[in-house]
């Protein structure tokens, strides 16, 4: 089967394709990302039977806010993979939820955790987590990863550029999707850290993009590696940290 749970974890086997590869055929970051979000949406629809559509029918939206991958060895072009995620515990308005990412004999080639809230679709207010009438089931286990973190403006950061939002950037929350971050974030970085592979990423969602916007892309050296971040109408949207193989 290409999906199954084990008690509260929720398995799925996916063969990577061309498309889901960068210009190395490694998984892209966008991707990775991608399918994590794609992975938490199936969970909690199969094992609660709440997918996107009766989620908004109840006026709720999952929104992600922090997100940590750490690569050990990151996947290839036509490698079988199977992604685990599990609900971890909940903190205050955070959801967290983990994943870890398997090769073949079961060897571990990618960790991450996230932190997920719940809003209003239409004000977008934040709601408590006990306002879903069905919380997904606590494992208490968590994945060989650091912590997602809460990353703040850096004022050290150099202008990279501009990006505007494009159509296809948007999903059907109305923003530009999460994963989009990531490609954007790994677009303004220096070639040579591209081809060198990602390590650590963390990324924060401040306040979501929109159609019609651009984003004032800026980035430059941290402690352990790399920082980008994205600015519109004088507010932060995103910044991201990279740490390198």
């Amino acid at each position: 089967m290409d999906f199954w749970s084990d008690g509260g974890v929720f398995n799925r086997r996916y063969q990577l394709r061309f498309g889901d590869c960068d210009a190395m055929e490694r998984a892209s970051l966008r991707f990775i990302m991608k399918l994590l979000s794609e992975l938490a949406g199936e969970h909690f629809e199969r094992s609660r039977n709440l997918g996107h559509q009766e989620l908004l029918d109840r006026g709720q939206v999952f929104l992600l806010s922090q997100l940590a991958i750490s690569f050990i060895r990151t996947p290839v072009y036509s490698q079988e993979i199977v992604t685990q995620t599990w609900a971890r515990e909940i903190k205050g308005p955070l959801l967290y939820r983990d994943y870890e990412i398997f090769g073949e004999g079961e060897e571990l080639l990618a960790a991450a955790s996230s932190a997920w809230i719940i809003a209003d679709p239409v004000s977008r207010a934040l709601l408590r987590p006990n306002s879903l009438r069905e919380l997904p089931e606590m494992v208490v286990r968590q994945a060989r990863c650091p912590d997602c973190k809460k990353l703040r403006r850096d004022a050290a950061l150099e202008p990279l550029g501009l990006r505007p939002v494009y159509y296809s950037d948007i999903d059907g929350n109305g923003h530009v999707n999460n994963a989009v971050y990531g490609a954007i974030a790994m677009d303004f970085l220096p070639q040579a850290l591209r081809e060198r592979g990602v390590k650590d990423f963390h990324i924060t969602f401040n306040q979501e993009t929109k159609l019609g916007e651009s984003l004032s892309i800026y980035g430059g050296e941290a402690a352990e590696g790399y920082r980008v971040s994205g600015e519109a109408d004088g507010t932060l949207r995103f910044s991201a940290e990279f740490t390198f193989k």
